[in-house]
């Protein structure tokens, strides 16, 4: 058993190597080998899991502090021997390795694997079918070029397959994807007993938000799951990526729910006509009348409780923009109303997933 420390750049696509005996190239790693490692990609992890190596990863902040405090250089080898160094720290106190947060170590889980592996799928095959609709809006005749492939047709006969007909079987197959991803969604109780039931999130977006969290037991508190998804206030102000630097939060897991959770989930597909006074009941009856259904006013009844919560917290802004010496202008006000709407459902996701984890621990 050996242990390595790897550093993995992303950027320049470079790692870095330290065992005990120092800084080291790519070594063949062997089952039960122990792996300590900083950005490593997910692939990576479940490939060098699968050789039967036990996988600890550390966030990107441990070598940053290390380097500060002992005024170290930036380089990858470096980045590589702190890594190794904290690792064999860590590794030398069991007793605290459950309250210990510096590194974790990597679980495998076959379900969420599988998940991830049909939404990915489901995500390419989407975006072939939309260079295809692309194409074939520039140039409609493409859709009949014939294929080197065959089908039998309504009169039973033997045809060429066109482009147009390779489409329709993109369709299929992405349908058959998105039915299967729905039935493995049924395995995650967070799914079942939450997800499925708030308005705007449908399969895809419940797939998207748990193969990125995979785990809720990562995160400590509801503000550092924030952080993770960008969501947080830095500095009084929303998180911004510097010009030439890597966002260091989950930008897809962000543009998820504020795209398809905010916009096209409670927004777009929640139409309904509600005016101020709906907003003021629906104020009242969330604050004296949470847990009381019957006495939900007449003109809010059956209306999405997160379009509703969107309206307020719209009003509100609003309201509070009018007083402002310089107003922010129409498109910021919008986007902190859907940060704070996204923050809402954030914590609501973080408490019942709580809950679910404890519930299965207890058992």
């Amino acid at each position: 058993m050996t242990i390595y420390a790897i550093d993995w750049s992303h950027k320049e696509e470079k790692r870095a190597f330290h065992s005990d005996k120092g800084s080291c190239k790519e070594p063949k790693f062997l089952n039960g080998d122990i792996v300590a490692t900083e950005n490593m990609p997910h692939y990576k992890t479940v490939e060098l899991h699968n050789k039967g190596c036990i996988i600890y990863r550390c966030g990107t902040h441990l070598t940053k502090k290390i380097r500060d405090r002992d005024s170290i250089e930036k380089t990858d080898k470096n980045d590589a021997k702190i890594i190794y160094e904290e690792f064999i720290i860590f590794n030398t106190k069991p007793q605290s390795l459950e309250k210990d947060e510096t590194f974790r170590k990597f679980d495998y889980q076959p379900n969420l694997e599988q998940l991830s592996y049909l939404n990915k799928t489901v995500k390419d095959f989407i975006e072939v079918r939309r260079k295809m609709k692309q194409r074939f809006k520039s140039d409609p005749n493409i859709t009949n070029v014939e294929l080197p492939e065959t089908t039998i047709n309504e009169s039973g006969e033997e045809v060429s397959k066109t482009y147009g007909d390779r489409l329709k079987d993109l369709e299929k197959e992405i349908r058959r994807y998105e039915r299967a991803i729905e039935k493995k969604l049924s395995d995650f109780p967070i799914y079942s007993q939450y997800l499925k039931n708030v308005d705007g999130i449908g399969s895809s977006t419940a797939a998207d938000i748990i193969c990125s969290i995979r785990d809720i037991t990562r995160f400590a508190t509801l503000g550092k799951l924030n952080a993770y998804v960008g969501l947080d206030v830095r500095g009084g102000k929303a998180p911004r990526r510097a010009s030439g630097k890597t966002a260091n939060w989950n930008h897809a897991l962000k543009s998820v729910l504020l795209h398809n959770y905010v916009t096209s989930g409670v927004i777009k597909q929640t139409k309904c006509i509600i005016n101020k006074e709906e907003i003021f009941e629906a104020k009242a009856f969330n604050k004296l009348n949470k847990d009381n259904k019957k006495e939900i006013p007449p003109t809010i009844k059956g209306k999405p409780k997160q379009r509703l919560k969107y309206e307020e917290i719209k009003e509100y802004e609003q309201s509070k923009n009018e007083h402002r010496e310089t107003p922010i202008n129409g498109m910021q006000l919008e986007l902190r109303v859907k940060r704070k709407v996204a923050k809402l459902f954030l914590k609501e996701l973080y408490n019942n997933w709580k809950a679910l984890q404890k519930i299965g621990n207890d058992v």
